[in-house]
Order: structure tokens, then sequence, then C-alpha cells
């Protein structure tokens, strides 16, 4: 195998990784807060901060579980919201992991509407409304897309590595992949076209 295939196959299997990140989406839990216990601390350049350390109970597991958050840097926007909240607060939680440290750091916050209890959290999961086991449109539509475009990059790679002396730079093969995937959706949109604009076999004879 040369430098140059590589090369491009760390390209591709780095790009592949993040598509597969990006793709796979965040979680959300369920939480009654227990405690709020507010601490003020400093930053290294002396500016005063609260930090939120919370006790509460995770509605999907039913244990008492506790998290710090920070108001600033991904913590930011859940902190705030979380700052206020009182025992008893019900609220749903979107987090996301770090794939480097294996955290789970909390994105969003949203309380439940008033009048919601743990009660009601735990019986609403235990008789989920059903959901279909079959793909929207926009999911086979986003799914086509991701292909696509893995073909594209592969593609795009191996013409570049031809007769190639030098690894390809990477927004060469950004550039390449990018046109092979505009001309594999043009001509799916000719396709479309061209079925709609078909003469019918079933046309009212004069």
């Amino acid at each position: 195998m040369t430098l140059l295939t590589k090369y491009g196959i760390i390209i591709v299997e780095k790009l592949f990784s993040f598509l597969k990140f990006y793709f796979k989406g965040n979680m959300e839990i369920q939480i009654q807060i227990v405690q709020v216990d507010k601490q003020t601390k400093t930053t290294s350049g002396g500016k005063p901060y609260v930090a939120l350390e919370l006790a509460f109970k995770n509605l999907g597991t039913g244990k008492l579980e506790s998290k710090k958050l920070m108001p600033f840097g991904t913590t930011a926007d859940a902190h705030k919201v979380l700052a206020g909240a009182n025992q008893g607060d019900v609220f749903t939680i979107v987090s996301e992991k770090n794939q480097q440290s294996g955290y789970w750091a909390w994105l969003k916050a949203t309380q439940a509407p008033p009048g919601t209890t743990a009660e009601t959290v735990v019986a609403s999961k235990a008789n989920p409304t059903p959901k279909s086991t079959y793909e929207t449109p926009e999911e086979r539509a986003k799914k086509q897309v991701y292909i696509v475009k893995q073909s594209s990059l592969s593609n795009a790679v191996a013409v570049l590595g031809v007769g190639a002396k030098t690894p390809p730079k990477t927004e060469e093969i950004f550039s390449l992949a990018q046109t092979f995937t505009d001309w594999v959706f043009a001509q799916e949109a000719v396709k479309q076209t061209a079925l709609i604009d078909m003469p019918s076999d079933f046309e009212d004879v004069q």
C-alpha cells in the first residue's frame, strides 16, 4: 500500500467517524430536582462565578444522582435554567457525550409543564405511545445523502491518487467529492423531471 493510499484512507476514516458521531444524536433524560447547591468560586483570572451541584432523581432509572454545572462552556444554557430550579421540579435534559473523556455534558434543560410530577413521567414511560419502525421520507433522504457523500469521498481519493507523486490536499478531496455528490443528485433530479413530464398512456381519446 502506497503512502498516498494510506493518506487517503486516513482522511476518509476520520470524516466517516465525524459523520457517524453527527448522525448519532444526543441523549435525553428526565430528572426531578432533590437539591440545588450553589457555590461561589473564582476563575484563574479572579472573576467570580456560581457553580451548581445538583442532587436529582433520574426518572428513567429511579436512581439518585448528582451533577456539577458551570456557567460557561457547553453547559452554560443548562446552568442558566437549572440555577432557578426548586425541589420537586421536573426537567428534560439534553446531553452530549464527549468521545474522548466519555463525560456526558448537559447542553439544555427544559422544565416540564406545571403539574408534572415524577409519577406522571414514570407512568408515561410505562405506557409509551407506539412508534412506527418504518423510516420516514425525511430519514430515507438523509440516509441517501450520507451514503452518496461516503461514496463520493472514496472516489475522490481514488481519482486524485492516480499518478500523483504527493498526497492530495484535503481541500482538493472535499471539492472533488462535492462535485461528484452534486452530479449524482443532479442526475436524480433529471430522472424525477422526466417521470413527471412523461406522457400518460391513458390520455382521453377524442
